[in-house]
């Protein structure tokens, strides 16, 4: 009995690896039908993995920030890790709630704008066409700034 387990395992095991090596067959193809260098694709994945980054970090801020407007304390920010140390650099500055407060929103403000520009990056990667990509990243910048 035991056996015939390991080799039922085994089978699902290589045909899932099977599965794995037709997909990637595919996208290969598919990525040489639409002329997409691997290359753009593999730096679009990875920016696009910074995004989710900034993305998880902007939800734990917004969580922090919830928590606060519940409570109406802020205080509670000079104990999270991070931030603990920024307040030690100036720990008077940091003894008001609403400082704190004024703290904890920049720094969400600024990751949720970075994963902003992380998704708006990958989605026009294209390292055949720099000068295109260049021109982009240029529009972006005089949008905000």
């Amino acid at each position: 009995m035991k056996k015939t387990v390991s080799s039922d395992r085994q089978r699902v095991v290589e045909g899932m690896q099977m599965s794995i090596l037709s997909n990637a067959r595919q996208l290969i193809s598919f990525m040489k039908v639409m002329r997409v260098s691997r290359k753009s694709f593999v730096i679009s994945i990875v920016l696009s993995f910074f995004a989710v980054i900034f993305n998880v970090i902007s939800i734990r801020l917004l969580m922090f920030l919830l928590r606060g407007m519940i409570t109406r304390d802020f205080l509670f920010v000079g104990e999270i890790r991070g931030f603990s140390d920024l307040v030690a650099l100036a720990p008077k500055a940091f003894q008001s709630s609403a400082v704190l407060f004024a703290l904890l929103l920049t720094v969400f403000f600024v990751f949720t704008m970075a994963k902003i520009i992380f998704q708006y990056i990958s989605s026009v990667s294209d390292p055949e066409s720099p000068r295109t990509y260049f021109f982009k990243v240029f529009v972006l910048w005089k949008t905000f700034f």
